[in-house]
């Protein structure tokens, strides 16, 4: 799995399960992604998951693209390599909801450092990701209150 930010900067990162085709090592090496690899122009205005069809050109696995968002705001991608179409619709539902809470995370850190006046960086660091639930906030470096803010905002959401 691979996380972007909305400008295709590598932000997270999980373990490699063998699943790496030689686009996603490139977007490992130069912590980007092509935007000719995905697409860029049209997964912008995606709403919900969508495969992304394999690319032999680009030496492109088909992969599963979930964009990130909070409020309608696109925060990001998240990328799972779904080399021969076996990610079940329970995994997309989780990779969707997984989508969801790294974009209330990322909403958060964004206001958080406008509040602060802390200048967002070219490049976020990469951080390693083991998925979202318990702890997830300070896996992923991010403020050590954003788990008590996520928290507080999905109590008021609701």
């Amino acid at each position: 799995m691979v996380v972007d930010d909305q400008d295709l900067r590598l932000i997270a990162v999980s373990e490699d399960f063998g699943d790496a085709d030689p686009a996603r090592i490139w977007s490992l090496l130069h912590r980007r992604t092509r935007p000719e690899d995905v697409a860029y122009a049209e997964i912008k205005r995606l709403a919900g998951p969508v495969r992304i069809p394999e690319n032999p050109a680009l030496e492109l696995w088909q992969r599963l693209c979930v964009p990130i968002r909070c409020r309608g705001l696109l925060l990001g991608f998240t990328w799972i390599t779904d080399r021969y179409n076996d990610l079940s619709d329970d995994q997309i539902a989780d990779a969707t909801r997984t989508a969801e809470a790294v974009g209330v995370l990322l909403h958060l850190v964004l206001g958080l450092r406008r509040i602060h006046g802390t200048p967002q960086p070219a490049s976020l660091p990469v951080i390693p990701f083991a998925g979202l639930p318990a702890g997830a906030a300070g896996v992923a470096g991010f403020p050590a209150d954003a788990e008590d803010e996520l928290a507080n905002l999905q109590r008021r959401a609701g």
